[in-house]
């Protein structure tokens, strides 16, 4: 289970011996890039706090697995709101029902409104006895620093790729490759994308764009084949970027640095066609492109435009 590469993790070891010893913080500020390992470490240390042993057979443990009415999630609806906050103030007075503790775990705390956050500073800067707060974030230039310095902050990382290739054994060796190349060694997005089932079709559809686009006229056809992955165009441009680091790993005769070693072949083929200008430069066309699709809805066009001005760079550099 992935949950098990959290339960073993350096930090989540960290904080359970602190519990043990009975030295745990009343509120946390859990962070990190990716959102889900963020989110999933808060509820490991609450079922801790719960229960420091995490036996799955206590009352508290079997309590947590399903609901237990001790442990508060928020927020109600997409972002935290000052009426979540009078709630959880409101909340703060009164004791546990069933635990000896009262928990509230607070998802993507740098979506909550300014007023919300603020409303929150005096309960988690002085909490009432026994009353613990575990915030998460994915943002932590979001959340109001007032709230950063009174919370024990606990940055979740990445696992090395031996690690996930080992937890995630049963999926097929390449496609597993991809996933762990592109998710950087974070759990959360790993698992969308092993989950991802255009993921190889994409993957393949990125390499033929850089070894095997030669001319204008295949540009339309490689816009037609990647405008029907739109939902995944940016994770067709994040693979191209790593793609061409690859290219750069090999000129640089640093093949130890591939991302995609399984396409060294690919890519050694058409290596003398890219100069590091033209790959430095087709960089910059990705950066641009992810800056226009969040202020441009004409996804076609950025796509046409991209495949123009890659090919022009990739002559115009050599």
């Amino acid at each position: 289970m992935t949950e098990d590469l959290l339960l073993n993790s350096q930090e989540f070891q960290k904080i359970l011996k602190e519990i043990k010893k009975g030295n745990e913080s009343h509120s946390y500020l859990f962070y990190s890039p990716d959102e889900y390992s963020a989110k999933q470490m808060s509820r490991l240390v609450a079922k801790a706090l719960l229960c420091n042993t995490m036996c799955d057979k206590c009352e508290n443990c079997v309590k947590f697995n399903f609901e237990h009415p001790d442990v508060k999630y928020f927020p109600k609806k997409g972002q935290l709101l000052v009426e979540d906050s009078n709630y959880i103030v409101d909340e703060s007075f009164i004791k546990p029902i069933f635990a000896d503790k009262k928990i509230f775990i607070i998802d993507d705390f740098d979506k909550s409104t300014l007023s919300a956050q603020n409303k929150l500073l005096k309960v988690i800067e002085e909490p009432n006895k026994n009353m613990y707060y575990l915030l998460s974030t994915s943002n932590i230039e979001n959340v109001l620093p007032t709230i950063r310095s009174r919370c024990f902050k606990v940055v979740v990382g990445n696992f090395p790729k031996d690690v996930l290739l080992k937890e995630f054994r049963n999926a097929e060796s390449d496609f597993l490759k991809i996933a762990i190349a592109i998710g950087r060694g974070y759990l959360g997005k790993t698992i969308n994308l092993v989950n991802n089932k255009n993921l190889k079709d994409i993957f393949l559809l990125s390499r033929d764009i850089i070894c095997k686009l030669k001319n204008s006229k295949e540009t339309l056809i490689y816009s037609k084949k990647i405008s029907s992955y739109k939902e995944d165009f940016n994770l067709a441009l994040e693979i191209i970027s790593l793609i061409l680091e690859d290219l750069i790993a090999i000129k640089t005769k640093k093949k130890n640095l591939l991302n995609f070693d399984f396409i060294e072949k690919d890519l050694n083929d058409v290596c003398d066609e890219y100069s590091m200008t033209a790959i430095i430069e087709t960089e910059k066309l990705l950066l641009n492109i992810m800056k226009e699709l969040r202020l441009f809805t004409n996804q076609t066009l950025i796509i046409d435009n991209f495949l123009v001005n890659l090919l022009e760079v990739k002559y115009r550099c050599r």
